[in-house]
């Protein structure tokens, strides 16, 4: 019975904080999110990315649905890891801190 409940206490824990910060973003996002730091676009695109939380995996799912379309088209170098990627909830607060980061990094260069 011991063994159980040890089980059941750790059922529906969820990812500390330390787990999430050893996860790297997948290139194509890194490289997406420098693209958005390039044109100056990071309070567009930090605040879309965090009305769009909610559905995060909602979109994963629609994204691996469309997967036979896009390996039509041709567009599935990169899909195929940003569907993967979209499935923990915590991508997109990932992708909107390192957009934030670069950012950082560009206006310190631009002040030295």
């Amino acid at each position: 019975m011991g063994r159980f409940m040890d089980q059941l206490k750790h059922a529906f824990a969820l990812k500390s904080a330390k787990d999430d910060a050893c996860v790297a973003l997948p290139e194509s996002l890194d490289r997406l999110a420098r693209a958005v730091v390039e044109r100056g676009m990071e309070m567009p695109a930090i605040a879309i990315l965090e009305s769009m939380r909610p559905l995060n995996f909602l979109a994963s799912q629609t994204m691996h649905a469309a997967w036979p379309l896009v390996c039509m088209v041709g567009l599935k170098d990169d899909y195929r890891a940003i569907a993967n990627a979209l499935e923990d909830r915590e991508t997109l607060h990932r992708m909107a801190a390192r957009i934030e980061a670069l950012s950082s990094q560009q206006r310190n260069r631009g002040v030295a």
